[in-house]
């Protein structure tokens, strides 16, 4: 074999701007084998057409394309690359990802408005949400083992926690029932039925902010909706989720517009 027109290992290295160990790597996925394996030796030689095969694996990693992918795009001799193939992929490739990275900004931006506004004013849509009883005081232990054990009994119905949790009362004429709650959905969306199941009814609420959970006041806070024949839910929210300066949304629903 005449070595003249072949790079050293060391050499193509030097030249493609790549280390040596870069060069055994691509060998052992098979996407760029020396040209040449000295027997005696196991030296390594590459020609200059192969800087061809480098510019293709540089324009894979800049596009993050599998290496896998490699021999889709080159023959199998290793001469010819498509590169308008590659280039076509790698622009679908880009808008999928661009339109991956939007819909999690538009989460993002979700999530943020959620943690700000966690109960919305308006209720476009029945939210379903897994109730517990509430036969004590409650506080922030009670609220967290409640929400320990909710969490267990949505599992078992495949059931996800979705953002919040908290306090409902129902108010129905003088009754009132305590309950706590977590918003709960389903990985299909489909709709979900269960003796435990409460869907909040759409409609406008008008919230206020509490330093602590206070939603048995709340006939005290919402005087002049209490006062009103209708039937009441009231929801309770931590706001800020910080341990040391709480704050909660107590939210009441308005009686319906006739």
């Amino acid at each position: 074999m005449d070595r003249s027109t072949l790079f050293s290992i060391g050499e193509f290295a030097q030249a493609a701007g790549i280390s040596t160990k870069a060069l055994r790597y691509y060998e052992k996925k098979g996407i760029l084998k020396p040209y040449w394996i000295e027997q005696d030796t196991g030296y390594r030689y590459y020609s200059l057409y192969q800087l061809n095969q480098l510019n293709l694996i540089g324009i894979f990693i800049d596009l993050d394309i599998c290496l896998n992918q490699f021999s889709n795009y080159i023959d199998h001799n290793y001469s010819s690359i498509d590169y308008q193939k590659l280039l076509q992929f790698g622009k679908e490739l880009t808008q999928e990802r661009i339109q991956i990275l939007e819909d999690k900004m538009r989460y993002i931006n979700y999530l943020k408005e959620k943690a700000e506004y966690p109960f919305p004013n308006n209720l476009t849509h029945p939210q379903p949400v897994w109730l517990l009883p509430c036969n004590e005081i409650p506080d922030k232990v009670s609220v967290e083992k409640a929400l320990k054990k909710i969490l267990h009994d949505i599992s078992t119905y495949g059931l996800t926690l979705f953002q919040s949790y908290g306090l409902i009362m129902i108010c129905n004429g003088n009754e009132k029932r305590l309950f706590y709650f977590a918003d709960i959905s389903h990985p299909s969306g489909k709709t979900i039925i269960h003796e435990n199941i409460f869907y909040l009814p759409q409609g406008e609420y008008r919230s206020i902010e509490q330093d602590n959970w206070s939603i048995e006041m709340a006939p005290a806070l919402f005087q002049d909706l209490f006062e009103l024949n209708y039937d009441k839910v009231i929801i309770e929210r931590e706001l800020t989720y910080n341990n040391k300066t709480p704050l909660y949304s107590l939210s009441c629903l308005l009686p319906p517009i006739l």
